[in-house]
């Protein structure tokens, strides 16, 4: 199986779903289940080759778009393939939760199309090698994870989340998409791998296209300032929560970073830029989450810490604090889909998630809550999980110079610290008996809501005790891919009475007494009004375009017809002449050029605009078709003229049609009246005849352009060869542009339709004797 496979067969299972879970929701389970399991054995044996030493895979479709600018390229990156393996295994888990957590609800028929299309993009954006075949998938992402968020979409709140995310993550991804162009223009090639080979070697890289990549980097990571869609996307069903907001959506930025790691790396200033920014999110999520008291929230915002801290790890720029990065996004990813699917069954079960009304869970729920402890385990650092190995090893990075070293030692251990209150706050808070609270009335929860949390929760045991052996490897070649160093070292529970080991304890221990005496929430108003600056600036940006998009559309759509043909002729006017101001169009240069006008051709001309001045001055509305009529059989004299003696034929039948049917239609309607002031009509007069000066100076030029060689003796040859017809007009009607033609006789059929119903429905209600 290629790489792009599994892509294409959830993507075939998303457009399916919602009839298939209509019709048997059961066996759809079980198909996507196995699927699941298929995908992700998949890629963690392409991931375990590559950890072993073998060759990246790769794939390369150069046919499959018609266009030069993008391919079907992919490359098994052991960084690409690390997140493949985590998106496809925590999406197995996701995919079943769903199914408990929907049941056989009409939510869970529309819910797997998005999250399957969602699941698709995140795995061409982990494998894709190919620049603009990223950014595709990329916009997949922000587009499905738009319908997930918005899922309740009775709701105002959702509604708002969705738009949210989608105008945060779409104006990153522009930005994005600009620096991709702006590199791939500038170093000829749009393969990330080339690009960081060339990077490695000194290849220079525009300032500005870093900017913007890192900017689509930190809207999609919802990095500082734009950390505020990622709590506000809690709206969304717990499913999502679960799999976009902790294990896959949220971690493409930082996959990103990763994966351009050699670019970013050559700017110190873009570097500085990460670290500034990761610390500032993590300060801001720790502070954000203290005063929370949604379960959910509080995981949103923990969430938000640990991207930070992953943010700030990459933006360090050393093998080892890539190596505790690499650690920290596999222990979180495991720790916190579970974390997340655990507070979805709580809420299914007691019907709230408000940390002030749940308490004494643990009898109603034990299985739930030992699965809870163990994921909170992992996740506050506990040995021998695997979330210690992110915190052991981070608590051991050392920097050149001694003080910052201390600083950095520091600032890991408040957010630890920090964090650890958090997660106990929602692993531990609703089980514990509290005589003060009455337990909700618990309900029974299906048990493929519990196989994911329980699953995640085992899997952090083992992972952390094989760690040595399993996961060595694997780090070891994820972190010389992003930093060219590293492959050999191997990962270890102990290393022995150092400071490391002692700040892990003191952070255990002091936040397990943080949490027992502090104030963990109270004024949330206070704290979110001061940290929530960000998301006031967006509403205001948001507001404001609402305004001045009302004030436009006041403007612009007026119901004044004249003033839209001035808007649309005077923008044509603009860009045209704009255009040929900037290139330097030579007028001089056409009229040179131009062959002597026959007499007769002349008088033609001149007849015709004998006819236009008929029509703008006359008062009277057969003059005004008369005059037309005199426009409509001059051009058809000059096609006559130049060779074309059907088409003038044709022109003449129509005309003379067309007059008959106007002065029937205008006989009875009165004189043509002045409604323009004179000022008015010198302007009409001005801009009519810049746009005809223009369109007719279009004419000449188009003349002289040749950009592909002519068909016009192609289509001769094959008018009577290959058609059988001798008139070349009419055969390329009927048969080189037979669909074409056969949509224009659709479109006058239709229209002719609409104006027969409408009639016959004027009709009717006069029969009826009530207003037309």
């Amino acid at each position: 199986m290629t790489l792009s496979a599994p892509i294409l067969f959830l993507l075939l299972l998303a457009v399916v779903s919602p009839w298939w879970v209509a019709r048997s929701r059961m066996s759809f389970v079980v198909a996507g289940g196995l699927l699941h399991l298929g995908i992700a054995g998949h890629y963690i044996l392409l991931l375990s080759g590559v950890a072993g030493g073998g060759g990246m895979p790769a794939e390369n479709g150069a046919d499959f778009f018609p266009t030069d600018l993008i391919e079907w390229s992919f490359l098994g990156t052991a960084w690409g393939l690390m997140f493949a393996a985590l998106v496809s295994g925590i999406g197995l888990l996701v995919f079943l939760y769903s199914a408990g957590y929907f049941g056989a609800t009409p939510k869970g028929i529309r819910f797997f199309l998005p999250l399957l299309a969602f699941e698709a993009a995140m795995l061409g954006v982990v494998l894709a090698d190919h620049s603009i075949l990223l950014f595709l998938f990329w916009e997949l992402t922000s587009i499905s994870s738009f319908f997930l968020i918005g899922f309740l979409h009775s709701e105002t709140t959702s509604r708002w989340n969705a738009q949210q995310a989608l105008l945060v993550t779409g104006t990153g991804g522009m930005c994005l998409l600009a620096g991709f162009l702006m590199v791939g223009t500038e170093w000829g090639t749009h393969s990330l791998e080339a690009w960081r080979g060339m990077a490695v070697a000194g290849r220079e890289i525009p300032m500005v296209a870093l900017a913007l990549m890192l900017a689509g980097a930190a809207t999609k990571s919802a990095l500082f300032p734009f950390f505020f869609w990622l709590p506000n996307a809690m709206s969304a069903p717990t499913p999502v929560s679960s799999y976009l907001h902790s294990a896959t959506m949220v971690k493409a930025g930082i996959f990103l970073i990763g994966a351009l790691f050699p670019l970013f790396a050559s700017s110190a200033g873009i570097m500085g830029v990460i670290v500034g920014m990761g610390a500032a999110t993590a300060v801001t999520g720790l502070a954000l989450g203290w005063v929370q008291t949604d379960l959910k929230k509080i995981l949103a915002y923990t969430t938000l810490s640990v991207l930070g801290l992953l943010a700030f790890l990459l933006g360090l720029g050393t093998v080892e604090s890539v190596r505790v990065a690499v650690l920290l996004l596999l222990g979180h990813a495991c720790y916190k889909a579970g974390l997340f699917m655990a507070a979805g069954a709580v809420d299914k079960a007691t019907g709230t998630r408000d940390l002030r009304a749940l308490a004494g869970l643990a009898k109603a729920m034990p299985a739930l809550w030992i699965v809870c402890l163990l994921l909170g385990l992992s996740a506050v650092g506990f040995p021998p999980l695997l979330g210690f190995l992110g915190k052991e090893y981070g608590y051991g990075l050392a920097l050149p110079n001694k003080g910052l070293s201390l600083g950095l030692s520091a600032f890991l251990f408040l957010a630890n610290l920090t964090m650890m209150v958090l997660i106990l706050r929602v692993a531990v808070k609703p089980f514990r008996p509290d005589a003060a609270l009455e337990a909700p009335g618990v309900k029974a929860i299906p048990k493929l809501m519990m196989l994911g949390p329980a699953v995640l929760a085992l899997a952090g045991v083992f992972l952390g005790l094989t760690s040595p052996f399993l996961l060595s490897p694997m780090v070891g070649a994820v972190v010389s891919g992003i930093a060219g160093d590293g492959a050999d070292y191997k990962l270890a529970l102990w290393h022995g009475f150092k400071p490391a080991l002692y700040m892990s304890v003191a952070t255990l221990v002091g936040g397990w007494f943080l949490y027992k005496v502090a104030v963990t929430y109270g004024k949330q108003n206070v704290v979110t009004r001061r940290l929530g600056f960000a998301e006031n600036t967006y509403t205001a940006m948001v507001k404001g375009l609402m305004v001045g998009a009302a004030a436009t559309t006041g403007f612009l759509q007026s119901g004044d017809l004249r003033r839209y043909l001035h808007l649309f002729f005077g923008g044509i006017l603009l860009l045209v002449v704009g255009n040929w101001w900037v290139s330097g169009f030579g007028v001089a240069r056409l009229f040179a050029s131009m062959e002597p006008v026959p007499l007769l051709e002349a008088l033609l001309v001149a007849a015709m605009a004998f006819g236009i001045l008929l029509v703008v001055l006359t008062m009277s509305r057969i003059t005004a078709v008369l005059g037309l009529a005199i426009i409509g059989l001059g051009m058809a004299f000059l096609f006559a003229r130049l060779g074309a003696p059907d088409l003038a034929l044709t022109l003449m039948l129509v005309e003379s049609l067309t007059v008959v049917l106007f002065i029937y239609i205008v006989h009875g309607l009165p004189k043509i009246r002045n409604i323009t002031k004179p000022p008015g009509r010198i302007f009409d007069a001005c801009l009519s005849l810049g746009v005809g000066g223009v369109m007719a100076l279009l004419a000449m030029k188009a003349q002289s352009v040749q950009l592909h060689p002519s068909i016009s003796g192609t289509l001769n040859e094959w008018s009577y060869t290959l058609a059988k017809g001798k008139n070349v007009v009419n055969v390329i009607l009927v048969d080189f542009r037979a669909l074409d033609t056969m949509g224009e006789i659709t479109v006058i059929a239709l229209a002719a339709l609409g104006v027969r119903l409408v009639w016959l429905r004027k009709s009717e209600m006069k029969a009826k004797g009530g207003k037309p």
